[in-house]
């Protein structure tokens, strides 16, 4: 009974989705067929670890750019002070704008 409701709008979606299906959105079914043809040849698989290597890759190379550019501003604080106009220009934009780069 909890979760009735929210069970409820999940599959309101679905048969809106269904309905409004055609030649420009593929339908439930062939989603849902198609993920398990991926998953039973074992591409789902490979694609998943790509990503999750590309994403790994990425966050540690940004990492350590991160790092290094925060013990170089804080040890020669004049070249934090040069950066901080860049900076402060660019503070007010939305993390999540940040995303899809």
């Amino acid at each position: 009974m909890k979760y009735l409701f929210q069970i409820l709008v999940l599959a309101l979606a679905l048969l809106i989705w269904q309905a409004f299906s055609g030649d420009l959105v593929p339908s439930v079914k062939e989603v849902v067929g198609a993920f398990f043809e991926l998953a039973k040849s074992g591409k789902l698989l490979l694609g998943v670890t790509d990503s999750l290597i590309r994403y790994v890759i990425g966050l540690l190379i940004g990492s350590f750019v991160a790092v290094l550019v925060g013990l170089i501003f804080g040890l020669f604080p004049k070249f934090a002070n040069a950066f901080e106009p860049l900076i402060g220009l660019l503070r007010p934009i939305s993390p999540i704008a940040w995303i899809p780069l």
